[in-house]
Protein backbone atom coordinates (compact mmCIF):
# COMPACT_ATOMS: atom_id res chain seq x y z
CA UNK A 1 0.00 0.00 0.00
CA UNK A 2 1.33 3.46 -0.85
CA UNK A 3 2.32 5.97 1.80
CA UNK A 4 -0.63 8.21 0.86
CA UNK A 5 -3.16 5.37 1.13
CA UNK A 6 -1.70 4.15 4.43
CA UNK A 7 -1.80 7.66 5.84
CA UNK A 8 -5.32 8.39 4.59
CA UNK A 9 -6.66 5.17 6.11
CA UNK A 10 -4.97 5.99 9.43
CA UNK A 11 -6.34 9.55 9.24
CA UNK A 12 -9.88 8.28 8.79
CA UNK A 13 -9.63 5.63 11.51
CA UNK A 14 -7.61 7.43 14.20
CA UNK A 15 -7.64 11.18 13.69
CA UNK A 16 -10.48 12.51 11.55
CA UNK A 17 -13.22 12.86 14.16
CA UNK A 18 -11.06 14.64 16.73
CA UNK A 19 -9.24 16.90 14.27
CA UNK A 20 -12.48 18.00 12.61
CA UNK A 21 -13.61 19.26 16.02
CA UNK A 22 -10.39 21.13 16.85
CA UNK A 23 -8.49 21.96 13.65
CA UNK A 24 -10.99 22.26 10.80
CA UNK A 25 -9.37 23.65 7.64
CA UNK A 26 -5.78 23.12 8.76
CA UNK A 27 -3.35 20.73 7.07
CA UNK A 28 -2.29 17.49 8.76
CA UNK A 29 1.20 16.34 7.76
CA UNK A 30 1.31 12.55 7.92
CA UNK A 31 4.15 10.07 7.95
CA UNK A 32 4.02 6.33 8.54
CA UNK A 33 0.35 6.39 9.55
CA UNK A 34 0.77 9.18 12.11
CA UNK A 35 -0.06 12.88 12.17
CA UNK A 36 3.35 14.48 12.70
CA UNK A 37 2.34 18.12 12.39
CA UNK A 38 -0.53 20.54 11.88
CA UNK A 39 -0.17 23.59 9.64
CA UNK A 40 -2.26 26.55 8.53
CA UNK A 41 -0.72 26.55 5.06
CA UNK A 42 -0.21 23.67 2.63
CA UNK A 43 3.07 25.12 1.37
CA UNK A 44 4.49 25.07 4.91
CA UNK A 45 3.30 21.51 5.46
CA UNK A 46 4.82 20.39 2.15
CA UNK A 47 8.13 22.12 2.85
CA UNK A 48 8.45 20.53 6.30
CA UNK A 49 7.44 17.11 4.96
CA UNK A 50 9.97 17.31 2.15
CA UNK A 51 12.78 18.43 4.50
CA UNK A 52 12.06 15.80 7.17
CA UNK A 53 11.00 12.77 5.13
CA UNK A 54 11.85 13.27 1.46
CA UNK A 55 9.77 13.22 -1.69
CA UNK A 56 7.02 10.60 -1.76
CA UNK A 57 7.54 9.61 1.89
CA UNK A 58 4.75 11.70 3.45
CA UNK A 59 1.27 12.97 2.70
CA UNK A 60 -0.94 15.87 3.65
CA UNK A 61 -4.63 15.96 4.48
CA UNK A 62 -6.76 19.11 4.68
CA UNK A 63 -8.88 18.56 7.77
CA UNK A 64 -12.56 18.50 6.88
CA UNK A 65 -12.03 18.27 3.11
CA UNK A 66 -14.05 15.72 1.20
CA UNK A 67 -12.09 13.31 -1.01
CA UNK A 68 -12.21 14.06 -4.73
CA UNK A 69 -13.77 11.36 -6.87
CA UNK A 70 -12.75 11.30 -10.51
CA UNK A 71 -15.06 8.40 -11.41
CA UNK A 72 -17.71 10.38 -13.27
CA UNK A 73 -15.20 12.68 -14.94
CA UNK A 74 -13.16 9.70 -16.09
CA UNK A 75 -16.25 7.98 -17.49
CA UNK A 76 -17.17 11.08 -19.52
CA UNK A 77 -13.79 11.52 -21.19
Amino acid sequence: MSEARTNYKAYQEKYQDDLEQTDLGRIALMYNGEVVGLFNDDEDAYSVGLDRYGSGKFSMQRIGAQPISMGLLTALT
